[in-house]
């Protein structure tokens, strides 16, 4: 099939004029077929890319704690906790210890801000449950108030993570404390106290100096540091834990997790929190949530108190599959239509100008099917659903539609935000009409990495402008980063897509080479479509970005190295027609006799023909290169079929002095080669 597209696209050139919209369409039609379904790469023409490695150059040391994880309290630590047998469930060890995991976050991100980790220790029978997931901070009346949310039975605690953490060869745990205020629900807020009794817990001698902590503002009596300690070894574990990071509060810059604090109440609060933990034990270090616009005050007010910056990084955001237009303009796309009587659904918002609301035009196989008149107040955050009706023969077909009347005056601008858009026919499930092409999604993509490292200069400029004078400098710490689709089932599920773990790969490679990046959790171990490890009764997997994390694991220590990447780009950003993406990133470290290479190739379709340059260092030995590949950028594990994203050994070549390889479309991988 494949060389007869490959042929028609040839004869394209000969045929007559008015054979080539049907051609076209044939062409689409057999595209779509093998973007689903078959390895289409492996036959088309492979692009030259070059990468230069400066043999002697140093960026900077890695940091031993770099790769970190992610794990929430609730079912039973995100169903990776076996509560009967005490251990993680089988086979997780076995698949995350090769992972080389620094720090595990607990107990959860915005779960943490309203948690009560004493609850959660002793025996079962007399812990309390804490409350899970659909909770939010509201202002009812002018006064914070935690809304909404269930009771959850409190089965993975502290010692449970800490047991965790050693099981599967972690090397220490990441604590988020519950830094919130809700004064209209005071019951579920944290304090300073309960941060220092957990400090106290974790960390404080049985016969040590004996801190008195005292009572909070909610009236509860946290005693003394002994008294917690003792606690933990009457619980099983007579030595402290010594965890030595904490961050104070999960995103509490968002007005719903914070309930509404300011940047300057957030820091007096870091530095009211770090002053209560540091007095229990003043070796652990602090991390205070970023809150760009937060940084002069975070700095100023608590800068002495804190060992690291908190940084959390989503991408690309829920309208992937969107279209929005500032001017006149239009999106064609092909669908497939189930037959019959149907409608096109369009969830979309505009905004006005002159009283006059955006139009917005549907046509199909080049027929007027409808205008529609979106009036949807984008300005208030609403968008409505609008129906196209349609009556097409099943198969293939063009959607075209249109922005047609655009105006702006001094005072207004009219624009047209299409959300998604949706085939429908009555009484079935609405069908998705996908609005990227895989080349289009597959850049957005590649460009993230860079978005992600956009923010790193900002970081370093307030560091500079407010930190106070220290002896240690302030790092940053990533502690949550994943892809972002939208929150149904369908969008979610992209998260665990080939194309999402490449999005991944080329962060890690950008936060590689940040000199105050010191580690980057990703988001998360097994939390709904966030994972990089799958349960299973058939047997536990790593996903497509787990796997990712094992191309890795031979650039866990060492020096990174000036890595330069010459190779062909996407086509003008499509939100950014003056800026272009490579197609192929890379990232280089030395650790001693041994150079690693990872490497994306995150064009869709076409293999990249690499040759690898190594400055001031000879090649000794046989190189090994490892893949991580699908069948399709779409490709994901499942418990049907845990393979469909693969590590597998490819094929390497010397010559001239270089090392040649292929990197398949769609594809990461790392070579590992000796060197001196």
């Amino acid at each position: 099939m494949k060389n007869r597209l490959a042929l028609l696209l040839i004869n394209l050139a000969v045929v007559r004029k008015e054979d080539v919209k049907r051609m076209l369409k044939w062409c689409v039609f057999v595209g779509v077929l093998l973007f689903r379904g078959v390895n289409v790469h492996a036959e088309t023409k492979p692009f030259s890319v070059i990468v230069d490695v400066a043999g002697k150059s140093s960026l900077r040391t890695l940091p031993p704690l770099f790769y970190g994880q992610n794990i929430e309290w609730t079912s039973s630590g995100d169903e990776l906790w076996n509560s009967t047998l005490h251990r993680p469930i089988n086979e997780a060890s076995g698949l995350l210890r090769p992972l080389h995991i620094g720090l595990i976050r607990f107990p959860g991100g915005s779960l943490s801000n309203f948690y009560h980790w004493e609850w959660a220790i002793g025996p079962m029978s007399s812990r309390k449950s804490n409350k899970a997931y659909d909770a939010q901070s509201a202002s009812v009346n002018g006064v914070w108030t935690l809304t909404g949310g269930s009771a959850s039975p409190s089965q993975y605690g502290f010692d449970e993570q800490m047991k965790f953490v050693h099981d599967v060869g972690a090397q220490g745990a990441l604590i988020t404390v519950n830094a919130t205020y809700f004064p209209g629900s005071p019951i579920w807020g944290g304090s300073a106290q309960e941060a220092e009794a957990w400090v106290a817990y974790a960390n404080a001698m049985v016969n040590g100096p004996d801190v008195k902590i005292g009572t909070d503002y909610r009236g509860v009596d946290y005693r003394t540091s002994r008294y917690w300690a003792r606690l933990r070894a009457k619980n099983g574990h007579p030595g402290p834990y010594h965890c030595l990071y904490w961050e104070i509060g999960n995103e509490v810059n968002l007005g719903g997790q914070g309930a509404g604090v300011t940047g300057i109440e957030y820091a007096k609060r870091v530095h009211e929190y770090a002053t209560a933990m540091h007095a229990v034990d003043p070796t652990i270090r602090i991390g205070a949530v970023l809150g760009f616009r937060w940084l002069k005050d975070i700095l100023t007010i608590a800068g002495k108190d804190i060992g690291f910056l908190i940084y959390h990084f989503y991408a690309p955001g829920s309208d992937l599959q969107g279209a929005t237009f500032y001017s006149n303009g239009s999106k064609t796309v092909s669908f497939l239509s189930p037959g019959g009587e149907s409608s096109l659904i369009f969830k979309a918002s505009g905004t006005p100008c002159s009283g006059v609301w955006p139009h917005l035009e549907v046509r199909v196989d080049d027929r007027l099917v409808s205008t529609i008149t979106v009036t949807a107040d984008q300005r208030k955050g609403e968008t409505h659903l609008y129906s196209a009706p349609i009556n097409l023969p099943a198969g293939m077909h063009q959607l075209n539609f249109a922005y047609t009347n655009d105006l702006m005056t001094k005072t207004e601008d009219r624009n047209l935000f299409v959300d998604g858009v949706w085939i429908e026919k009555a009484g079935g499930t609405p069908v998705r009409i996908v609005l990227l092409s895989p080349t289009d999604d597959m850049h957005l993509m590649a460009s993230e990495p860079a978005a992600f490292d956009d923010r790193f200069p900002e970081i370093e400029r307030a560091i500079r402008a407010y930190s106070p004078a220290r002896t240690t400098p302030i790092r940053v710490f990533v502690t949550e980063f994943n892809a972002m689709y939208g929150m149904t089932e369908t969008s979610a599920q992209e998260l665990l897509q080939l194309k999402s773990a490449l999005m991944v790969d080329g962060i890690l490679q950008r936060a590689l080479m940040e000199p105050r990046c010191d580690e980057t959790n990703y988001w998360c171990l097994n939390s709904w479509y966030f994972q990089i490890l799958h349960p299973s009764n058939s047997g536990a997997f790593l996903t497509a970005s787990g796997l990712i994390y094992r191309l890795f694991q031979p650039l866990s220590h060492g020096t990174a190295l000036q890595t330069t990447v010459n190779s062909s780009d996407f086509p003008a950003d499509i939100s950014s027609p003056s800026s272009s993406t490579p197609k192929v990133s890379a990232v280089a470290v030395r650790n001693g006799k041994q150079l690693a290479v990872n490497l994306v190739n995150y064009d869709p379709f076409s293999p990249a023909s690499v040759v690898l340059k190594l400055a001031a260092l000879q090649f000794t030995g046989s190189p090994r290169f490892t893949i991580c590949t699908g069948d399709s950028a779409d490709s994901s594990n499942t418990p049907d079929h845990p393979d469909q994203v693969r590590l597998e050994a490819a094929p390497v070549q010397f010559r001239d002095g270089n090392i040649r390889f292929i990197l398949p479309a769609h594809t990461a991988g790392t070579l590992v080669i000796g060197v001196k």
